[in-house]
């Protein structure tokens, strides 16, 4: 069995990789892909943007942001005339788009793979505050960062969708392979953003430990954390 978790648009770059090949990091849908890397595009014989790719590579699990993308149409092939959404429903998706219904699947597996689509971007980070500065305002009050309110409970966290994950995953008697990914930690830290920063890496953290409780229990589990 696969999963593949991000915070981030899941046709960024760290969940495209596994599922996508094409030219540009930027051919998130049809519509990219025939402006940036023609030569993927399904009009011209390509297998398409990073999005249908995703959809044909049917992983078990896959949960993130991007959701944007999947109502985008495609331009060609079987699927023609169809959003990439109603492509997705129609090949056997099952799909949420907050948390109470990620915790209601108890199933996911290639008859009826789950496809979760928390924000039409990136999800939204834990912590917000002022934006970093040259000197750090050494010379000024200590910052405080407070909770996002965009981040509300109807946003799973990445630790409840790695639960979920292995939950779905661990099923498979055969194993299974899942990549998590606390994208924000890079995207905050370009933004200049230190509270959104420190907030992703606690939410990754704490991932981290759902994935170690599940190895310790199962004793077959091999855990890697990269940065």
């Amino acid at each position: 069995a696969t999963g593949n978790v991000s915070t981030a648009e899941l046709q960024d770059a760290t969940p495209a990789a596994l599922v996508a090949h094409v030219t540009s990091r930027k051919c998130y849908g049809p519509s990219a892909t025939s402006e940036k890397c023609p030569g993927n595009a399904l009009e011209k014989g390509g297998k398409g943007s990073i999005t249908e790719q995703l959809l044909n590579a049917r992983a078990d699990v896959t949960l993130g942001g991007g959701a944007k993308t999947f109502a985008e149409t495609a331009t060609a092939g079987e699927w023609q005339g169809k959003t990439l959404r109603e492509q997705a429903q129609a090949r056997g998706y099952q799909l949420v788009s907050d948390a109470a219904s990620l915790n209601a699947v108890t199933e996911a597996n290639q008859q009826k793979p789950l496809l979760g689509l928390f924000a039409d971007g990136n999800m939204p980070v834990r912590w917000q505050g002022p934006k970093a500065t040259y000197h750090g305002n050494i010379d000024k009050p200590a910052v405080t960062c407070t909770p996002n309110p965009q981040r509300n409970d109807s946003v799973p966290t990445l630790a409840q969708m790695t639960d979920k994950a292995i939950e779905l995953l661990s099923k498979n008697e055969k194993g299974f392979f899942l990549q998590v990914e606390g994208a924000s930690i890079d995207k905050q830290d370009h933004a200049a953003n230190p509270c959104g920063q420190i907030g992703e890496t606690v939410d990754l953290d704490e991932a981290v430990q759902r994935a170690l409780e599940f190895a310790k229990k199962d004793g077959n589990t091999l855990v890697i954390v990269t940065a």
